[in-house]
């Protein structure tokens, strides 16, 4: 087997304004504010260590835990995008490609910042 590397970044994608609900109870309330919950998108270049060839078709997972917050396939210049993943946490970055050793990196996404509105 040979051995891969693996390189990302990580980009905030958070949208935020004022809320504005008219209502007697707090459900509309409640919903407004979990459409705002911050996520972020990491996304990056998957390429042959030695060789430094993008790999095409490579799969990259984000895991929290024992829990997927999603996954990519690497397109023909090794770039990948796996949007949603929350902010402010802990997560495993995992990336298979065949004839390769499975790679396992640990990151921590940014908080991200909310304005005002």
């Amino acid at each position: 087997m040979r051995s891969g590397i693996f390189a990302f970044a990580l980009m905030s994608s958070l949208l935020t304004g004022c809320i504005e609900v008219e209502d007697s109870n707090n459900d509309d309330v409640i919903s407004a504010i979990e459409e705002q919950v911050a996520s972020v998108s990491v996304y990056g270049v998957v390429s042959d260590i030695y060789t430094d060839e993008a790999l095409a078709s490579a799969n990259v997972t984000i895991m929290a835990g024992k829990t997927s917050l999603g996954s990519a396939q690497t397109d023909a210049d090794g770039l990948f995008e796996i949007e949603g993943v929350p902010a402010s946490s802990d997560i495993s970055v995992i990336v298979e490609a065949e004839g390769y050793v499975t790679r396992l990196f640990s990151a921590s996404t940014n908080e991200v910042e909310s304005g005002s509105g």
